[in-house]
């Protein structure tokens, strides 16, 4: 009760007067400071995370927001967006497809210094992935982007080590057999 008080529908509007729509109609906020961006999105993300409820009425702000530094082309920029993006899909009900897009683009091979919140984005984003629905051939369509980012990039170990990290394999065992590189198939269990 106490919690829910720290953010009324007044600040809420200001956040979206005074942040959230800057960073999506000025031209100098998408080529200035990233660690500005980078801070902002942050900010957005707890906010999102603690406050879903209370941030209802600029939602549609919010991912329109992230999905302009989604595409930013600072790597740090982009895996702050992918995380608010995971919490901002733990908080909303979601379409697959924009759930489906950001799970694409985590497991694309991160740069070093962002592997910490990919791991983050990625164990946030699980939970909603797996109400997706959708399949092709008989498996989730989630399942078959996986095998084929895997299996694409299985020269760099780096995205092996984070399916493992965040426990996506137990996720993946009902699929198994479609979800890892057949390399990988004869270490089964």
């Amino acid at each position: 009760e106490t919690r829910d008080a720290l953010l009324d529908s007044g600040l809420v509007g200001l956040i979206h007067k005074l942040i959230l729509m800057p960073m999506m109609a000025d031209d100098t906020l998408t080529d200035g400071d990233y660690l500005l961006h980078i801070e902002l999105l942050h900010f957005t993300t707890v906010l999102v995370q603690n406050y879903g409820l209370a941030l209802d009425s600029a939602r549609r702000d919010i991912i329109r927001c992230t999905w302009n530094f989604i595409t930013s082309e600072d790597a740090m920029v982009r895996q702050v967006a992918y995380l608010l993006a995971a919490n901002f899909f733990a908080a909303y009900d979601t379409p697959e497809k924009f759930i489906l897009r950001a799970w694409t683009g985590l497991l694309k091979p991160p740069h070093y210094e962002s592997r910490t919140l990919v791991r983050r984005a990625l164990s946030i984003l699980t939970p909603s992935l797996l109400k997706c629905h959708t399949a092709e051939d008989g498996f989730p369509v989630w399942a078959k982007t996986t095998r084929r980012l895997l299996a694409e990039e299985s020269h760099g170990q780096s995205q092996l080590i984070i399916v493992y990290q965040v426990r996506l394999a137990q996720v993946l065992r009902r699929c198994y057999a479609d979800c890892m590189p057949s390399r990988l198939l004869c270490n089964k269990r």
